[in-house]
């Protein structure tokens, strides 16, 4: 797919610095921008990364995982 947008200056000088900062040709650098920026949504599109499971698990679900993972070193 090819895209075209216009870029006030003053943005299109900050990602020239960067893609050359990063040794990358302007186009490599927003495709890489583009997919990190996808990794980091959640399935509402927020920015908002997911909790890891022990910020979120309650008693009983590290229970069960505690038990799955005995279970497998039999």
């Amino acid at each position: 797919m090819t895209v075209t947008i216009e870029l006030k200056p003053e943005i299109e000088k900050r990602l020239v610095e960067k893609a050359k900062k990063n040794g990358l040709k302007i186009e490599t650098y927003l495709e890489v921008f583009i997919e990190e920026s996808f990794d980091e949504k959640n399935a509402t599109g927020t920015a908002e990364k997911e909790k890891p499971f022990h910020e979120t698990a309650t008693k009983e679900e590290w229970s069960a995982e505690f038990h799955r993972w005995l279970d497998s070193h039999k």
